[in-house]
């Protein structure tokens, strides 16, 4: 069934036979999809250029496509950045998945960019790092990539499956004081930089432990072979290290 009316509300209506009611219709400025069976309108496509698609009650825009600023809001009609992901109840989220049955290989990336000039400057990249054979096997590691100024992309610092963090490449810098923590206040490493009373050094609050599992006693100092072992031993004496 086919039906077209010049109503107030002009529109083009169709069924199949008992089926549900499809209607387009406009109110003068918008063209709206309604089903008119339940009552509730679909999707409408404003003069302007703007977009929005209906929850199930029809009440609400909360697909919606802002023509004149270029944003799409999922979760709300109102998107602030060029992709606005909004739920009420949970906060928006967003998943980067990959669908074969492959233990290994990137599973997404977020990659940032000039795009004149350079499309990836910096990039996040998440992979899956499994020896498992099966599902419950799988981990993975988060990758930080940056770009140096002339230079190319490459991994600067990994977070590990396990929680571990490395550095993959460059070093660990002191912040603006000049120094940089690791660990809380009982336990705590302070790298300093070459500048002030601790100009190049190391503080260790909470003990440095050899390879012998040990903390050392007072006056001793920590020694190592030069090649794969670091010790406690007795000073040997005053201007000897």
């Amino acid at each position: 069934n086919v039906e077209v009316s010049g109503a107030s509300l002009p529109h083009f209506q169709v069924q199949q036979t008992s089926g549900n009611v499809w209607r387009w219709y406009t109110d003068g400025t918008d063209l709206f999809i309604r089903e008119a069976t339940t009552g509730h309108n679909v999707a409408q496509f404003a003069a302007n250029g703007d977009v929005g698609f209906y929850n199930t009650a029809g009440s609400t825009n909360p697909f919606f496509w802002d023509a004149s600023t270029e944003k799409l809001g999922i979760g709300t009609p109102s998107p602030i950045y060029q992709l606005h992901l909004q739920d009420d109840s949970n906060g928006g989220k967003l998943i980067l998945q990959r669908s074969d049955t492959s233990l290994t290989g990137q599973m997404g990336e977020i990659a940032f960019g000039q795009r004149t000039y350079d499309d990836y400057v910096c990039k996040i990249r998440a992979t899956l790092d499994s020896t498992g054979t099966g599902g419950a096997n799988t981990g993975g590691y988060l990758s930080f990539d940056t770009e140096t100024s002339g230079g190319n992309l490459a991994e600067r610092m990994r977070i590990e499956s396990g929680g571990a963090v490395e550095i993959t490449s460059g070093q660990l810098k002191p912040g603006t004081n000049n120094a940089q923590s690791l660990g809380n206040t009982a336990r705590r490493w302070n790298f300093y930089a070459n500048t002030g009373d601790f100009g190049g050094s190391i503080y260790a609050r909470g003990g440095i432990k050899d390879d012998g599992g040990d903390f050392g006693t007072n006056g001793q100092v920590l020694t190592t072979n030069g090649v794969d072992q670091v010790n406690w031993v007795d000073s040997p004496g005053a201007g000897s290290v």
